[in-house]
């Protein structure tokens, strides 16, 4: 009868944590259940828009990135980046190659990716937004002191693993031609996720 209690008890909590879990993230989850719902609409209209395909862009500019900061092959993302986001991303990893010689290796582990909003129009202005979230098994940016470059960079808002192994980001893509370029890269925390919305005039 003890046991069972243990169990049950054990099932509560399982329970109550994922029920605050879903009630933390409920904003970004009803963005989610929304731009799915847009997708869906847009897969009608064109092959441009499927739902597997826009993953996939994100998936290969996500490992290609982590590739290329940990093999210190920085230019290997330039092909799936706006400039102005090329210069953003790659600047902490510059700083710590130049104070360390090198970035800490690691490995990724993506826990969710979810395409969040979604917008198309006969100007071909598209872009979408991303929520990512995962974890370093090792703290990719190794600081030798609290500098007041470091603390440039978190203020600013650059790879928000500076400070912990975790990230929570939200990533946007635009359409550059016929392909799709990451543009922003914005820490979970400075994220207004009100702002985020979906939109179809085709």
């Amino acid at each position: 009868m003890e046991e069972f209690q243990q169990i049950l008890a054990i099932l509560f909590l399982v329970f109550m944590l994922y029920t605050l879990y879903l009630i933390f993230n409920s904003r970004i989850i009803l963005k989610k259940i929304e731009a799915k719902r847009y997708i869906n609409k847009l897969e009608k209209e064109t092959d441009f828009f499927n739902e597997k395909r826009l993953y996939e862009i994100v998936n290969e500019t996500f490992f290609t990135l982590q590739k290329a900061a940990v093999e210190q092959r920085l230019d290997i993302a330039k092909e799936y980046m706006t400039e102005e986001c090329y210069e953003s991303w790659s600047m902490p990893l510059q700083w710590a190659l130049l104070q360390n010689g090198y970035v800490q290796p690691h490995e990724t582990t993506l826990r969710y990716c979810w395409i969040v909003a979604i917008e198309a129009n006969l100007e071909k202005k598209d872009h979408f937004w991303v929520y990512i979230e995962g974890y370093h098994d090792k703290q990719p940016f190794i600081f030798n002191d609290v500098s007041t470059k470091e603390q440039s960079l978190k203020e600013k808002g650059y790879w928000s693993s500076i400070e912990s192994n975790a990230f929570r980001e939200c990533w946007h893509f635009v359409r550059k031609d016929d392909h799709f370029y990451l543009d922003q890269m914005i820490p979970y925390r400075q994220m207004k996720i009100r702002t985020l919305k979906s939109n179809i005039s085709l």
